[in-house]
């Protein structure tokens, strides 16, 4: 059975970008644009924290302090080093900032997954 990733992107580009590359490299992926309330359980989730309106790091810690244990891939086009060190504090497991190299991603991704899992 393929690793289920919830994809949290709101960038169409990107989107489909991370969506077919994951897909390709045998992940099961659902992509939501917006951060909604996680209803299915996955392996890992991506979470852009570049939302129009919303604060990623905000809907993090949200999701961490509504009990989600999910592992939380934090990814940003921001360069401000208190963004990571905020969305680290908020719950993230791990961090990618745009642009990222597809197989950095992938590896990022299975790392969460293989950590989880020990």
């Amino acid at each position: 059975m393929s690793a289920g990733v919830l994809l949290i992107e709101g960038e169409e580009l990107v989107g489909t970008m991370v969506c077919m590359n994951l897909e390709d490299a045998g992940f099961r992926v659902v992509w939501t644009r917006t951060p909604e309330p996680v209803s299915e359980p996955f392996d890992v989730i991506f979470l852009d924290l570049d939302f129009a309106g919303k604060d990623g790091v905000e809907v993090l810690g949200d999701l961490r302090r509504q009990g989600l244990e999910t592992p939380v891939l934090a990814v940003t086009a921001s360069e401000d080093k208190q963004t990571k060190v905020a969305a680290l504090d908020a719950g993230a497991d791990g961090y990618l900032q745009k642009p990222f190299e597809v197989p950095e991603m992938i590896a990022g991704l299975k790392a969460l997954i293989r950590r989880r899992q020990d």
